[in-house]
């Protein structure tokens, strides 16, 4: 049995035309029902929904929607990793941002760009996927940035992520002191 759709009032049948012309929908009319009785107006939905089910069925056997093939994926189309880091826990996706930071940091120190262009790449996707809280892009942009500043600007903003994880609030303003306090003066 097709489940109901939910019920709502609407303010007239115009304005139900002009949303179901909106939406690109079928617009079936119930009847008369009783507006004040819930159970009423859900058994005459379900009764609705399974005729026109039937209906829609028989208008497809007279006439056949014309099918066309769909186009194929390819792995090109795909996007593993970004499917992987989107089902990863925010813990996990900032224990891959640690990682990542050590390795774009050994790629500075090694002057590596094919190592730091793949790092940079992989630090986007993961800060894209976290929650602006979190100050991915930022945390990305200070471990690619050289020298001890970007190191230790980029530690603060992940220490900073872990607090929010935790949910230690009381931790974080000191933290984002010395972010600010480092970004206004990085050779301090």
């Amino acid at each position: 049995m097709p489940i109901p759709p939910m019920l709502e009032d609407v303010a007239d049948i115009d304005a139900l035309r002009a949303l179901a012309r909106r939406r690109g929908d079928d617009l079936c009319d119930l009847g008369t029902i009783a507006l004040g009785d819930d159970s009423q107006r859900l058994t005459f939905a379900a009764q609705a929904c399974a005729e026109y089910g039937q209906l829609y069925t028989d208008g497809l056997e007279r006439e056949p929607l014309p099918l066309s093939e769909p186009e194929p994926l390819t792995l090109d189309d795909v996007d593993v990793d970004a499917m992987l880091t989107e089902i990863m826990p925010e813990r996990s996706r900032l224990g891959e941002m640690a990682r990542l930071i050590g390795v774009a940091r050994y790629a500075l120190d090694g002057h590596d760009q094919h190592q730091l262009d793949d790092t940079k790449r992989a630090l986007d996707r993961i800060a894209d996927s976290l929650p602006e809280k979190y100050r991915g892009q930022l945390l990305a942009k200070a471990a690619l940035t050289p020298g001890a500043e970007g190191q230790r600007l980029a530690d603060l903003y992940l220490r900073r992520a872990y607090k929010l994880l935790d949910e230690d609030y009381a931790s974080i303003p000191p933290l984002d002191e010395e972010i600010r306090s480092l970004a206004e003066h990085p050779d301090a």
